[in-house]
């Protein structure tokens, strides 16, 4: 594969910003580089749920509601707008997008509420890879599926490769990011994404969805920052109406707002998503890039995920050793 030089990746991330800055208006961008809360509210009085509807006292407003998930190393961004009800439920989309992340989560060591996820491949395994400081350390117990591919050849190179396992439901992994695409859209544009509340509640509701897009990077960013962007008048290309982009650690991910009106004429239609350039971009390509499938309801069991790594050393133990 040949190389890219430096000025060649600064010239990508021009024609990229051209482009999307020529297709697209960004309506809300959010940077978390300070240690202060953003609390982010609606103009409705009463108090208004901007997902279900709902007002007090029919809904309660009594816990914290982040407006990004802790999973993505946010502790600052918070909103007034999310009901108690709306919160669980979110919730327990949040599981399978915490399902489907684990293993990069934990090997890219993103600090999500409780610190640095443990990897297992089952709950009820011993088995697991955990961090302690910048130390990986991995538990292999006899009788478990391995957690490694490291042969000899690959001992030679100072390679690894980490191999796991992964149960989730895809569609739920799509609604939490979503979620947090509409918990920064500004209020006014909020008339445009009705379908899309109901499809985040459950209901069933005709239109589009898209496939999302996700980058991974050897180094990472400094802070967690996202977007929302909207597609401008006067364009005719066959892109989304609307984008959120997220970036956090070593991850971005693109994903199109689902069951936007004017997006369903680009059903069975070509449409290409311009990535959306970050810092990372200007001194490195992503190490692995791909277009992921997020629109089905069954839960997919036991899907292999695996990374490969250098280390500058390791060690064997066995037994109390380890």
């Amino acid at each position: 594969m040949k190389s890219v030089t430096e000025q060649g990746l600064k010239d990508r991330v021009v024609r990229a910003s051209e482009l999307i800055d020529a297709q697209y208006q960004i309506v809300s961008i959010y940077h978390l580089n300070e240690e202060k809360p953003i609390i982010l509210k609606d103009t409705v009085s009463p108090r208004r749920c901007r997902f279900c509807g709902k007002s007090e006292p029919e809904v309660s407003f009594k816990k914290v509601a982040h407006a990004l998930s802790h999973m993505v190393e946010n502790r600052h961004l918070k909103s007034e707008y999310e009901c108690d009800s709306c919160n669980e439920l979110f919730a327990t989309y949040e599981t399978d997008y915490s399902a489907y992340m684990n293993l990069y989560h934990t090997m890219f060591q993103v600090h999500g509420k409780g610190g640095i996820p443990k990897f297992k491949n089952k709950s009820r395994a011993e088995s697991k890879i955990s961090f302690e400081g910048d130390t990986i350390k991995i538990n292999i117990m006899e009788g478990e599926e391995p957690l490694v591919i490291w042969e000899e050849k690959d001992k030679e190179t100072n390679s690894i490769k980490i191999v796991g396992e992964r149960t989730y439901t895809p569609v739920n992994v799509l609604k939490t990011l979503v979620k947090m695409a509409l918990s920064v859209m500004p209020e006014n544009e909020m008339i445009n994404v009705v379908e899309t509340k109901k499809w985040l509640q459950n209901q069933k509701v005709e239109g589009y969805v898209f496939n999302a897009f996700i980058r991974l990077y050897r180094e990472a960013l400094p802070f967690t920052s996202c977007l929302v962007l909207k597609k401008k008048d006067n364009v005719t290309d066959n892109i989304p109406f609307y984008q959120f982009v997220l970036a956090y650690k070593s991850f971005v991910i693109q994903v199109p707002i689902p069951f936007i009106e004017v997006d369903k004429l680009l059903k069975d239609t070509e449409y290409r998503l311009t990535p959306f350039p970050t810092p990372l971009d200007e001194t490195q390509v992503p190490f692995a890039k791909g277009s992921i499938k997020l629109s089905s309801t069954e839960k997919i069991r036991g899907e292999r995920v695996e990374i490969g790594l250098k280390y500058s050393s390791a060690e064997e133990t066995t037994g109390e050793e380890s």
